[in-house]
């Protein structure tokens, strides 16, 4: 006959020991083996047998148990005690009536491990200090009382002994910290122990409660059983907002509602315009500048617009990106000579571009394949005026082409055109800008690295260019030389094209992303979507809700929330996430400036 027990209680089996004791026939039976099982161990006794039963301790929740060795009591005893040949020999010789035989010495076995109690006597196996045997999680062992001869002591014939353990079961405390902060305390710990666990917010953050409604960041907790908690966390009341977000090569700019700036990433050319060239793994403020409107970051420079229609710019001025007409790297903004009235900006890899509010267009840096769109391959350190072009809504400054929305919702494109970027139907560069193919009612537009975006006044997409990664969205990844429609896409806000991903915001404020996931085979993860997978066609932006703008850098993304706050992912190789680490993210993480 076989039973299961399943209790928390004190509880015994009884097993006949006198067959494997090989004590004399007129010895009293030493019958009793008793165990204390707590409710996350499950006990399979068999019935008893002339030989030693055996019992299976299974570790039920995983984790770690301690067994113990409590003593040895008689039946007439009310607890056990522990007994060892180096005991005092009254404990035997003064029960009567009197009789001399041989007393064993009791344990148990875990699997094929024998343990023995009380202290061991010669030839005995080796017994861990302590008498404590640890189960592993998920470790299934076999319990089998044993006996063995021990030294020839007087006791009483007629009393029962039993050899006593304890089952200490461990519990698992899982304490992990939500987006804001990090958590101490967390670990295994003894059935009964009473532990300290804390919540600490980063900068910027406040701990709010654990997920058990507790709102004390330090609490002490008795474990009883398996514990999991999360601290959440939320961003203080008083901390600067965005209002505008960039996305550059490896660095990124906010625009605050202050109409300060900061930046974070790699800082190598001063682009961070903190007075240095050391690079920043959280926000810091771009000195010397305020009052801005609208705020650019290209490859390895920046530039910002003010409210008085004038531009700054700081970081590489190879081939003139500062606009300054000097030669040198400017590690704070230096004015752009030679602009006024501007309406508005865009850096590209390696120039800008500058709307007037007359609807003619600005430009400067390097030239070598007309993406000045002046009629020339000549760089230009100071802004000079795009050929034939005017009624201009919007630019946008990609790598080494230009692309720009008219007043009509028609687009025209100059500059480098080897993969058909400009959208003229053509490979043919382009030194003075040429009316991209087949396009009209164009709300907004975004020129990458070799590849262009335009959101439709119908909320649709239409891409154009390199598409080795799928960056046109259009389910191939064969390179478009006029637009083609975007899939599975609509409703959408605005758009941006990336290095060799593009991003759209959509009505919702959700987010869609596509083209490449990864950092020149890199996992980068710059899709969001928790993966460093291609993506041919758009799929949603993990965690990403309540999206006000969106911008694409290199390898990088980063999203303005509607109540100021920044969330960032893919590449971090040069802190331009900003959460303080170079770990890629792959997915939107806050980012606290």
């Amino acid at each position: 006959m076989r039973k299961y027990l399943k209790t928390a209680l004190f509880s015994a089996f009884v097993l006949s020991l006198l067959g494997m004791a090989r004590i004399p026939a007129h010895a009293a039976d030493i019958s009793v083996i008793s165990v204390s099982f707590p409710s996350n161990i499950d006990i399979d006794v068999g019935s008893p047998t002339d030989s030693a039963g055996t019992g299976t301790i299974q570790n039920n929740n995983s984790n770690k148990v301690d067994i113990s060795f409590l003593g040895i009591k008689s039946s007439d005893e009310t607890s056990p005690k522990v007994v060892t040949p180096e005991d005092d020999k009254n404990y035997w010789s003064n029960l009567t009536p009197s009789q001399t035989e041989s007393i064993i010495n009791l344990g148990f076995k875990i699997g094929e491990t024998p343990y023995w109690s009380p202290a061991q006597t010669q030839n005995s196996p080796t017994n861990p200090v302590g008498n404590v045997i640890t189960l592993a999680p998920n470790d299934t062992k076999a319990l089998t009382p044993i006996a063995r001869h021990g030294l020839q002591w007087t006791k009483d014939a007629g009393l029962n002994y039993a050899a006593y353990f304890r089952i200490q079961p461990y519990c698992k405390v899982n304490v992990i910290a939500g987006e804001g902060g990090t958590v101490t305390g967390g670990g295994e710990y003894k059935t009964g122990s009473t532990i300290t666990i804390t919540a600490i917010p980063y900068d910027g953050y406040l701990f709010t409660k654990w997920s058990d409604g507790n709102t004390n960041a330090s609490r002490t907790i008795t474990v009883t059983e398996n514990i999991d908690l999360m601290a959440t966390f939320i961003i203080k009341a008083n901390q600067t907002k965005a209002k505008q977000i960039s996305a550059g090569g490896n660095h990124t700019v906010a625009l605050l509602t202050d109409g300060s700036v900061v930046a974070w990433g790699y800082n190598g050319f001063g682009q961070l315009g903190d007075g240095t060239t050391t690079s920043r793994l959280k926000p810091v403020t771009v000195r010397n500048l305020s009052d801005v409107k609208q705020v650019s970051a290209g490859g390895d420079f920046t530039i910002a617009l003010l409210n008085d229609g004038t531009v700054k710019a700081w970081g590489s001025n190879e081939n003139g990106l500062l606009g300054d007409g000097v030669a040198a790297n400017e590690h704070i903004p230096v004015t752009v000579k030679g602009l006024s009235n501007v309406k508005q900006i865009s850096a590209g890899e390696d120039h800008a571009v500058a709307l007037l509010n007359d609807g003619t267009v600005k430009a400067w840096g390097y030239n070598g394949f007309g993406q000045l769109g002046d009629g020339t391959n000549i760089e230009k350190h100071t802004p000079i005026t795009i050929s034939n072009l005017s009624n201009v809504k919007q630019v946008s400054a990609g790598r080494d082409f230009t692309v720009a929305l008219l007043n009509d919702g028609t687009v025209k494109a100059c500059g480098e055109n080897n993969d058909g970027q400009l959208g003229d139907g053509t490979d043919r560069g382009r030194n003075t800008p040429v009316v991209v193919s087949g396009l009209s009612n164009v709300k907004q537009i975004s020129a990458g690295g070799s590849h262009t975006v335009a959101l439709l006044n119908d909320g649709t997409a239409k891409a154009w260019g390199y598409n080795c990664y799928g960056q046109l969205g259009d389910g191939t990844t064969t390179d478009k030389h006029a637009p083609t429609t975007v899939v599975n896409l609509s409703n959408i806000k605005q758009i941006d094209a990336g290095h060799y991903h593009t991003v759209a915001l959509l009505n919702d404020g959700t987010a869609k992303a596509w083209g490449s996931n990864s950092f020149f085979f890199t996992p980068s993860g710059q899709l969001g979507d928790g993966t460093s997978i291609d993506r041919y066609i758009p799929v949603t932006v993990s965690n990403l809700s309540n999206g006000e703008q969106i911008s694409a850098g290199n390898f990088h993304t980063v999203a303005l929330l509607n109540d100021g706050t920044i969330k960032a992912w893919g590449d971090n190789s040069g802190g331009q996430l900003g959460d303080g680490t170079t770990t890629t993210k792959l997915i939107p993480i806050t980012i606290i400036v």
